[in-house]
């Protein structure tokens, strides 16, 4: 197994990783703390509801009349916590897009991925047209 495979391998490894751990974090479930010390499920970085932020803030009515520690509604406690989790699940989509397109890209390059008697033959047949 020569060098430029071994680090395709390692690339491609990764670049699956970086896209794994992307949906992972896109997808899972975030949760905040109200008013009152309820536990407040947000949505996850993907999938959430700024309506549904919206309309259960005006149900909790007015932070102060309630007892507890927090006084945080989920308007404003929800979307930096959910965002977060969205703009680092992009991140490690994209990179893994890129290291994808990397791969693609340098495959035709590669001998040990083309040989080099078919590159040869496809120079030659887009030469003669």
């Amino acid at each position: 197994m020569g060098r430029t495979l071994r680090l395709r391998q390692v690339a491609l490894i990764g670049a699956s990783a970086s896209l794994l751990l992307g949906a992972i974090i896109g997808f899972w479930p975030v949760a905040v703390t109200v008013v009152g010390d309820v536990s407040y499920s947000c949505g996850s970085g993907f999938v959430h509801s700024g309506a549904a932020w919206k309309a259960d803030t005006r149900a909790m009515g007015e932070p102060g009349q309630t007892v507890g520690v927090s006084n945080s509604t989920p308007n404003r406690a929800c979307p930096s916590r959910v965002y977060r989790h969205r703009d680092v699940a992009y991140a490690l989509v994209a990179l893994a897009v890129m290291a994808y397109a990397a791969l693609l890209v340098t495959a035709a390059f590669d001998p040990e991925v083309t040989p080099v008697s078919a590159r040869r033959r496809r120079a030659g047949t887009v030469s003669r047209r």
